[in-house]
């Protein structure tokens, strides 16, 4: 009796594990053979949101209080509404490839009676749980970025809300008679919610109450919304429809997901910014399914009902396309407003400038066009204005180059105004333009870039590139919406970088000579544009002005800052020649070589013993105390990131050589100190574990053009302490409290 039951049993395991077996093909089938394109969304999303530094700032600003809750409530608004629309087309879409001409595509093993169970069940099942998933990934890395805000632990919300839809869908299924139970728990569900947001109005519990609840809410309504349209309706299986309601189907998706589509490529900036960019890449996935499914049922029937097959084709489709937009240059444009005459206060133009100042700005992305702003801005703030009118020159690379126009633009338009109202030097209080480049660059400049991206680069592969354009007119926005929220009818109108290379003064009596560093694409040269004595443009030591004489600022700063991949490559006509344009950091990432040989050839402009270099670096720094020692190993992209840190070493010898030069110049070195920053912001102890958390996470190298409150006030708080640091440094400039803050200048 022992091996008859033996082997019974050993048939019994055989058999349960042949059923797991064709469980497990029958849902990888479905999946990755029948879903594959709204399998790749919901990928993307968690990829996108979960892994990219930049997406990790954005949802952690997201969180914030204070200045610009308000902003970021309408922000939530839309997150919230982008994460219902691609829950819905997630689950539509794999709900359609699931069923529309599937049964053609089943292989053979699946359709034996034992298999089909299985297919059904992840028929049914599979696309309610990647909508299920699609809204959870979202939710996941929301609640992680509002758990570190308010100091929560997020494991147990992430717990309750995967745990949550599984409870409500079982107690719908096994208690039908009873759907008073399920009712009463959603209502608890909800009850719980209303008075959490009660309770906590304008809080973070709000946001992690909120995505706990939605993605189990959402996949009990996906459950039971069959229930109720087979009870009021009736329901035509997908299965079983026409050729002619497929090819209706087919339409209707395609045309619905390219409207929307047409509408977020010529979104207007303003609009692209309150919708947020989270929320604009989440509209762009979902807008994307809605077309890609589509062309997958179209590919099925081409390729004759192959596995697989259909999404490889459309994914190569849309790879080409990407391709093709690469291609693509910008051909940015800026209409030149009226500029107002140049006005200096009296008390600043008939006094020579006791100090001399010529700034070296580098950095990448918004970072280092906010800080190097924010320095330069707290300077004249403090001193009055007397600062600027000592500047004799200045270079600047990518967000450097931006820094400084900013810097400039406003400066000069704050001046015609009527400039500084104060006569005695004050530290503590004067902020006036520091306030008004903070506002300019302190916004979002990344959701327009992402709408352009996604859409209009993508799918006009023939045309302009956008996205260059939609960040030139954000730059602009920014710097007149900086002077309407005060005094919108005050007189002049401001210009800020919407004019004339040339007309560049800053307001000063004696204008600086400006340069804005590139990279000519084509022979890899640096090249730049200057302001002084006319407008340039001068590559390979060929000056042209005629090419320039009607370029803007703003559009000379987009040729410095071409940031790969958020700026297209620039087209630039040159003696009807096509020259390319690329971020100046390739060639010389400081601009110091340029003012080098500015003051080497103009040295009758200034003198040695007064003039000071100051060289801003809106990078973190490399070392602290907050940086552990890494050793070297054999990774993914070694050598391209060894190409980086070369570049990152040009630009420091050729800082260097601003020392070694024979001028013998006072070179000030200004970086972008994080851990100085947060230690004067924080007032109460903490630990060294968290503040190497929060340093950590604002060191992170921006990949587009947005940042947190909290970054902005440590920078804010940094270039304070670069300008506190300064004064103490140049007697007589500008009065400063008897201890002057901890040291963030070398």
């Amino acid at each position: 009796m022992t091996p008859v039951a033996s082997n019974s049993t050993s048939n019994n395991e055989k058999r349960a594990m042949v059923a797991t077996i064709r469980f497990l093909i029958a849902w990888l089938y479905v999946l990755a053979g029948l879903c594959l394109i709204p399998m790749l969304a919901v990928a993307l999303v968690y990829m996108l949101l979960g892994f990219i530094p930049q997406a990790q700032e954005v949802l952690y600003a997201l969180t914030e209080t204070g200045i610009g809750a308000k902003t970021n409530r309408v922000r939530l608004m839309w997150i919230v509404i982008a994460q219902l629309v691609l829950a819905m087309t997630v689950w539509y879409a794999a709900r359609l490839l699931c069923t529309i001409d599937a049964r053609h595509s089943i292989p053979s093993y699946l359709r034996k009676r034992e298999a089909l169970g299985a297919v059904r069940l992840a028929v049914t099942w599979g696309p309610r749980l990647l909508g299920f998933a699609s809204a959870a990934a979202l939710s996941t890395v929301l609640i992680l970025a509002a758990a570190s805000a308010v100091g929560m632990d997020a494991i147990r919300h992430i717990l309750i809300m995967l745990l949550l839809g599984p409870i409500l869908v079982s107690l719908n299924h096994f208690f039908p008679a009873r759907k008073w139970l399920t009712m009463c728990v959603v209502g608890v569900v909800l009850l719980l919610f209303c008075v959490f947001f009660v309770a906590n109005s304008g809080r973070m519990v709000f946001l992690l109450t909120a995505e706990t609840l939605l993605p189990p809410l959402l996949l009990l309504a996906l459950d039971i919304r069959r229930r109720w349209l087979r009870r009021f309706s009736r329901m035509e299986h997908l299965s079983s429809i026409r050729h002619r309601s497929m090819r209706r189907r087919v339409v209707t998706l395609f045309s619905i997901g390219a409207a929307g589509a047409l509408v977020l490529s010529f979104i207007p900036v303003e609009s692209a910014s309150k919708i947020g960019p989270a929320a604009v890449v989440l509209l762009t996935i979902s807008l994307l399914v809605l077309m890609l499914t589509p062309l997958t049922l179209l590919m099925r029937r081409f390729f004759f009902f192959t596995p697989g097959w259909p999404a490889l084709a459309t994914l190569l489709i849309v790879t080409f396309l990407v391709w093709r937009g690469q291609m693509q240059f910008g051909e940015e444009t800026m209409d030149v407003r009226p500029q107002p005459a140049s006005m200096v206060p009296a008390s600043l133009s008939t006094n020579l400038p006791q100090y001399q100042f010529a700034v070296n700005a580098h950095g990448g992305g918004l970072r280092a066009a906010l800080f190097t702003g924010l320095v330069l801005a707290r300077m004249d703030d403090m001193t009055c204005g007397r600062f600027g009118e000592g500047l004799v020159a200045a270079s600047g690379v990518s967000g450097g180059s931006l820094g400084i126009a900013m810097y400039l633009a406003l400066r000069q338009d704050f001046v015609a105004r009527g400039g500084w109202t104060c006569t005695v030097p004050d530290p503590a209080r004067n902020a006036q333009l520091q306030g008004l480049v903070a506002y300019a660059l302190g916004r979002d400049h990344l959701s327009p870039v992402v709408a352009k991206l996604a859409f209009h680069d993508l799918f006009f592969p023939n045309s302009t590139a956008a996205r260059g354009q939609a960040l030139l007119d954000s730059w602009q926005a920014g710097a007149l919406a900086s002077f309407e929220r005060d005094a919108p009818d005050r007189q002049p109108p401001a210009v800020g970088l919407a004019r004339r290379l040339t007309d560049l003064t800053g307001g000063i009596a004696v204008p600086p000579a400006v340069y804005f560093n590139t990279t000519d694409g084509l022979t890899g040269e640096r090249a730049w544009f200057s302001t002084r004595p006319v407008a340039t443009f001068q590559r390979m030591g060929i000056k042209y002005a005629r090419a320039v004489s009607r370029i803007t600022v703003g559009q000379a700063v987009l040729h410095s800052a071409r940031f790969p991949l958020v700026s297209p490559p620039g087209r630039f006509v040159v003696d009807n020649k096509d020259h390319v344009l690329l971020d100046g950091g390739y060639v010389d990432n400081s601009g110091a070589t340029t003012l080098l040989e500015f003051l080497e050839a103009n040295t009758q402009r200034f003198d040695s013993k007064k003039l000071y270099v100051l060289n801003i670096d809106g990078n973190p720094p490399s070392d602290g105390s907050c940086i552990p020692y890494a050793p070297p190993r054999r990774e993914l992209g070694l050598e391209l990131s060894s190409l980086f840190k070369v570049r990152s070493a040009n630009a420091m010898a050729a800082a260097h050589d601003l020392r070694r030069s024979s001028l013998k110049l006072n070179v000030v070195d200004i970086q972008y100190n994080l851990e100085s920053a947060f230690r004067q912001s924080i007032r109460a102890e903490v630990s060294p574990d968290d503040l190497c958390a929060m340093v950590n996470r604002q060191r992170q190298a921006p990949l587009g053009w947005f940042i947190s409150q909290a970054a902005q006030q440590a920078m804010s708080l940094s270039a304070l302490s670069g300008g506190m640091q300064l004064c103490s440094r140049l007697n007589g400039l500008c009065s400063i409290p008897d201890e002057p803050a901890s040291a963030a200048v070398q």
